[in-house]
């Protein structure tokens, strides 16, 4: 921080002696860059009084502590815990949607080529043949 703006700060903040005040007074009646540097800093500490700080709530000490800290004989869940918690909600359901996927596929069966085997019509998947595989460069 140059020594200008500490000064300035210092001026804002009263912490200035009388000589540096006068000092500092006479400077800014004829510098027009401090000048704008002191308006700067008064627009800031402005916009920073008439903001109000948002609050936690209640007990906001006490909840995070608690947190941290369980009460004796409940163990705190670890970070793997908890994601292998989550994972395992989600590999549930993404098995049940593919279950579902895949039983209406087999319904509809029937309305697919005739050489599809179960596995390409639970997956919804036409039927290949070795001109297919030729031609996507499989073979």
């Amino acid at each position: 921080m140059n020594r200008d703006r500490e000064l300035l700060l210092r001026y804002l903040d009263g912490s200035l002696s009388s000589e540096e005040i006068t000092r500092l007074e006479r400077r800014l009646s004829t510098d027009k860059s401090l000048n704008e540097e002191m308006a700067t800093l008064r627009a800031i500490e402005g916009t920073m009084s008439a903001e109000r700080p948002e609050g936690f709530g209640a007990f906001f000490v006490d909840r995070t502590l608690k947190a941290l800290h369980p009460e004796p004989g409940l163990r705190a869940l670890s970070l793997y815990d908890s994601l292998r918690w989550v994972f395992l909600r989600t590999a549930a359901a993404g098995l049940a949607v593919m279950m579902v996927l895949s039983v209406l596929n087999l319904l509809d069966y029937q309305g697919l080529d005739v050489t599809s085997t179960w596995v390409e019509a639970a997956f919804g998947l036409p039927s290949t043949t070795v001109e297919d595989a030729f031609t996507f460069g499989f073979i």
